[in-house]
């Protein structure tokens, strides 16, 4: 199964959450140093599946709308900068890339 790393504004922790209650073990939080008076930025490791990949496409979705931080690494390419839509297809493409 293919894996990927988001970093992702912390307000959307609760919906990685969901993705991991929806297909558990999918979701795992990467402990992470944070720096005083910096944002709540959130590591999560996930196992894509055809499960995960549109809970958590929308979860980027909504983040990048909303002009928060995304990150997506996967095998040293980082992705960042990107439209909603670029986002999902990426996401697609990285989960269909094993």
């Amino acid at each position: 199964m293919s894996t990927l790393l988001i970093e992702i504004d912390g307000e959307f922790r609760s919906d990685l959450d969901c993705a991991n209650a929806i297909a558990p073990g999918s979701v795992t939080f990467v402990d992470s140093d944070k720096i005083e008076g910096t944002i709540d930025i959130v590591q999560a490791l996930l196992a894509l599946s055809g499960i995960v990949v549109p809970v958590v496409g929308k979860v980027v979705i909504e983040a990048i709308r909303s002009r928060r931080h995304v990150v997506i690494r996967k095998n040293g390419i980082v992705v960042t900068g990107v439209t909603a839509d670029s986002a999902l297809r990426v996401l697609k493409e990285l989960s269909d890339d094993n």
